[in-house]
């Protein structure tokens, strides 16, 4: 989904989940539309990633992951 995508400066961004803890990953994205973004590297099919929130935390923060879409 596009609102996971972080902008920091130059560079796009995700927080995937891994142990209950979101891990900064930068990502290269390709095609958009209203409500997602292709992304082409950095993260892997199945991984789990922060859509809500994701301005409020840091690389290492911990996280509870709620059900929805994964």
């Amino acid at each position: 989904p596009l609102e996971a995508v972080v902008r920091r400066g130059s560079a796009d961004l995700v927080y995937v989940v891994a142990d209950g803890v979101a891990r900064e990953r930068p990502v290269r994205l390709g095609r958009f539309s209203e409500t997602g973004a292709e992304v082409l590297e950095g993260v892997a099919k199945g991984e789990a990633v922060v859509v809500r929130g994701q301005n409020l935390i840091r690389d290492g923060s911990r996280v509870s992951v709620s059900e929805g879409r994964r």
